[in-house]
């Protein structure tokens, strides 16, 4: 399964060959067929998705903490 939408266009800041922000890819169209430049940001992509699962994790966990559902003498 593809965890990323990829797009070939010369839109990318000077001096680099490709970019991710989060799940969305930009590759210059010259480098269409670099599979190592792809693999290189499909891997920065695989980052933003395990740092968006533990975030959203971590959040659930601390807010169910704040809320004092854990703390409760029933929970405890």
């Amino acid at each position: 399964m593809r965890n990323y939408f990829l797009k070939y266009t010369d839109n990318i800041k000077s001096g680099f060959g490709g970019c991710a922000f989060g799940p969305f890819i930009k590759i210059r169209p010259k480098y269409a067929n670099d599979k190592g430049l792809l693999l290189h940001e499909i891997e920065h992509v695989n980052q933003w998705w395990r740092c968006l699962f533990f975030c959203l994790i971590a959040s659930a966990l601390f807010g169910v903490i704040g809320l004092g559902i854990l703390s409760t003498p029933a929970l405890a």
